[in-house]
């Protein structure tokens, strides 16, 4: 996945989620319930899909929204 749909990917779970995407876990969490191969079950991860992650996506999850606040300040 290219970085520039991380971010439009991750513009589009703040949008969803707003308030509930207010830490870098969180938002984490809900990019991989929503793009990742990640099931839940209200709220339990299944560990199995979470230790498949490749963690380079954490990391990126992490750049795009600081990404996406930095191009918000410059305006």
């Amino acid at each position: 996945m290219t970085m520039n749909q991380i971010i439009k990917n991750v513009e589009r779970v703040i949008e969803k989620y707003g308030k509930h995407a207010n830490t870098d876990n969180k938002l984490v969490l809900l990019y991989l319930r929503e793009y990742g191969e990640v099931r839940w079950d209200n709220k339990i991860v299944s560990t199995r899909d979470f230790l498949n992650i490749d963690m380079k996506i954490i990391q990126e999850i992490i750049d795009a929204k600081y990404l996406l606040e930095l191009m918000e300040d410059s305006k």
